[in-house]
Formats: C-alpha cells, sequence, structure tokens
C-alpha cells in the first residue's frame, strides 16, 4: 500500500462497494500513524482527489464510429490514430490535423500528442485540444479514408 500511497502506482481511489467507480487522487496526506508490530500498522490517509467520479467503463479503448454519445458530463478523452501520413480528424465540426507514423495518440486531458513508444509529437498536430473533448449527448466523428481511430472516452460525473 505505502507504493500507491507514494504515487508509484495508478492513482486511482476506488471504494469496494462502488467498483463502477474511481477517482483520481492528487495529493495524499498521512497522519496519526502507529505500528504495533513490524509489519502492521494503522493510520489515517487524507485524500485530495479530482472533483469528478470516473466510470470505470470509460477506461477501456473503443473503435470510433461516426458517433458516440457521452451520458455524463464534458469528459476529456484519449484519442488513437493509426495509418501513415497527413490524417484529418474532426470532432463536431471542428477538424484538427497531424501526422501519423503507425500510431499518434492525442490526450486533451493532458494537451499532449505523443507517438506510441511515448515520444512527445506535439508539433505532429495542427488544432485546439479543448475543442475535441467530449461535449454531453451527441458527438460526430469524421476521419481521413486510410485511418483508424480508437477512443478512450473517459466517462465522469460530479
Amino acid at each position: 500500500i505505502k507504493n500507491w500511497l507514494n504515487g508509484h502506482m495508478d492513482r486511482k481511489l476506488m471504494f469496494s462497494d462502488d467498483i463502477e467507480y474511481f477517482y483520481n487522487v492528487k495529493a495524499v496526506k498521512i497522519s496519526d500513524s502507529e505500528r504495533k508490530i513490524k509489519r502492521i500498522g494503522r493510520f489515517v490517509a487524507n485524500f485530495t482527489c479530482e472533483p469528478y467520479a470516473y466510470i470505470t467503463e470509460g477506461q477501456r479503448k473503443i473503435k470510433l464510429g461516426n458517433a458516440l454519445i457521452n451520458r455524463w458530463e464534458k469528459t476529456e478523452p484519449i484519442y488513437y490514430i493509426q495509418g501513415a501520413g497527413k490524417a484529418e480528424l474532426i470532432v463536431n465540426g471542428y477538424a484538427i490535423e497531424v501526422m501519423v507514423d503507425k500510431e499518434i495518440i492525442i490526450d486533451t486531458k493532458l494537451g499532449l500528442c505523443f507517438s506510441d513508444t511515448g515520444e512527445i509529437r506535439n508539433t505532429a498536430m495542427y488544432g485546439d485540444y479543448d475543442e475535441i473533448k467530449l461535449r454531453v449527448g451527441k458527438n460526430n466523428f469524421q476521419v481521413s479514408d486510410g485511418f483508424q481511430v480508437y477512443i478512450k472516452p473517459n466517462w465522469r460525473c460530479i
């Protein structure tokens, strides 16, 4: 648990009575720690989390079609564009252009574009990250021929 609390693993807080949702932890403060024996102790952990509860199902990568319904709050998806060359992705009428070499990943929450190997490629994309976030309700998509797009929608609610 020490590795998780110190941020060495994922920063997700999930309650056993509601496993369909999790919270992104921003900080953990440990207090009132006491140790009975070497490997057993007791402590109080105060978590500072993002205000959103994320839907676990929204963490799966799915193939993007022409439309996607968002039944929750505005979300910050991650797009995975596969192919080669200059791709145009249109989200709700707003177009971005990106140079793709096998796969490019666009993280709208972080405002980053990177290759499948993790190399930052922000200069490969032209457009506004905020404009390709998923609004509440129906979202429409178009992509250039010869490219496939997958999305991790990051469904969330208050």
